[in-house]
């Protein structure tokens, strides 16, 4: 299995290793059982697609087993196979094999050693070989620690256990990239499809324009939303280029007014509020924003604000995209927000950057993570331009870096945080 650094701030700083490299090779042509511990978002099925792939392309079997959760208990649903070629297999037919748990984070322990020897005992499994696999730098509290879940398994009677950790603290082996076929093949479709998909809402699909794609999934959607609209448009304050935001907020039910009130507040003028050091009309000639409907088909325009700037802003708030347009929007992005995982990871692969992230309490310690390695790289002036790409809550839930950037910061002093971001992109 490929782990990557590639990303900015990385290449200056080798962040240590486990002893043992995070590899799929030495079970390759093996029969394979994927544990899947499935929350409520979609990060943790994307995870185990990435895995799966990497494992079909070494010539293993394997058989999937969706462990869902509603938070209190688990239930392990019927395992299904996962077939290459038409060449599948069914959990009965599996000779010796792996077992591999991911996410296993917030697995609790004895829901996990219940589930495991469940399915042992069901479908006469020795237990032999395990690797878990833990989600990016979570806290690390006891509930979560990745060690008393290799002890639980060691004291089940397993032979050999890999535990690896995603991420980038200290032990942590990087993140899982997209694989270089898909990237191929985004690449190659992104703007005949995205082309298609916005002429649908009665758009159409402008190279010249700058694209900014945001994916946002907690209860901050309006504070991390105006952070990042904020703050891309001043960094792109003396640009004329049409700015086009598509913000999936998964939430946007519960946040529709809420968001467009924090929009016309933070982009109003100063007389209205007070945060913004200057007159936010600077930024834009026109904004319009608009809102997908509830089944994603249409948009509707909700506002307009006047500038008195040079460019023209569209901002769109949906709740979701088909999983190949969300990709090819972050291939087109000039930069975009990540939340969780998944996203964060798909960002790093198609784009090379870091881009701007919404941090979670449970992500914080992901959040300290980039910043330090920011700050080893760049000194304090980059890990301070890194943290006007941050926004959320802390591992106690309250806010933090909820500041916007200043518009009278000097163009050359943009220019120059620029120029060392790409440096270490």
């Amino acid at each position: 299995m490929q782990i990557t650094y590639n990303f900015p701030f990385i290449p200056a700083r080798p962040l240590s290793r486990p002893s043992t490299e995070f590899s799929f090779d030495h079970i390759s042509g093996r029969d394979v059982i994927l544990m899947n511990f499935k929350m409520m978002g979609g990060g943790d099925m994307a995870l185990a697609e990435k895995i799966t792939a990497i494992a079909l392309n070494l010539g293993c079997r394997i058989v999937m087993v969706p462990i869902i959760t509603d938070g209190k208990k688990t239930r392990m649903l019927a395992p299904f196979s996962v077939k290459m070629a038409n060449s599948g297999a069914d959990i009965a037919s599996l000779n010796n094999p792996v077992i591999v748990i991911t996410p296993v984070g917030y697995y609790p322990v004895e829901a996990l050693r219940k589930d495991i020897e469940d399915l042992c005992r069901s479908h006469n499994i020795v237990k032999q070989d395990a690797i878990l696999i833990d989600e990016m730098d979570l806290l690390n509290t006891d509930r979560l620690n990745l060690e008393q879940k290799t002890r639980c398994l060691k004291g089940m009677g397993f032979q050999n256990i890999i535990p690896y950790k995603l991420g980038f603290s200290e032990g942590a082996i990087g993140y899982i990239p997209i694989d270089l076929n898909t990237i191929d093949a985004i690449k190659d479709r992104c703007k005949y499809e995205l082309g298609i998909f916005l002429d649908s809402l009665n758009l159409a699909l402008d190279v010249q324009s700058d694209y900014y794609l945001g994916y946002i999934c907690s209860k901050q959607a309006s504070l991390a939303s105006r952070k990042f609209i904020f703050n891309t448009l001043v960094e792109k304050i003396n640009d004329c280029s049409q700015s086009n935001y598509i913000i999936v907020v998964t939430e946007l039910e519960s946040f529709r007014t809420q968001l467009v009130i924090s929009m016309k507040e933070t982009l109003g003028s100063n007389e209205e509020n007070k945060e913004i050091d200057n007159n936010a009309a600077r930024l834009f000639s026109k904004t319009s924003i608009f809102l997908a409907g509830e089944d994603d088909h249409y948009l509707s325009k909700v506002t307009e604000i006047s500038g008195v700037g040079n460019k023209l802003v569209n901002i769109i708030f949906c709740n979701k995209l088909p999983k190949n347009i969300f990709h090819d929007f972050i291939y087109l992005s000039r930069t975009g927000m990540a939340s969780g995982d998944q996203s964060l990871s798909e960002f790093l692969s198609l784009t090379k950057k870091v881009p701007y992230y919404e941090v979670q309490p449970w992500k914080f310690h992901l959040a300290e993570s980039l910043s330090k390695i920011a700050n080893d790289v760049g000194g304090s002036e980059l890990r301070t331009w890194f943290s006007h790409r941050i926004v959320g809550q802390d591992q106690y839930g309250d806010e933090f870096s909820t500041e916007l950037a200043s518009i009278q910061k000097k163009p050359d002093t943009l220019s120059k945080y620029e120029r060392k971001y790409r440096e270490i992109s």
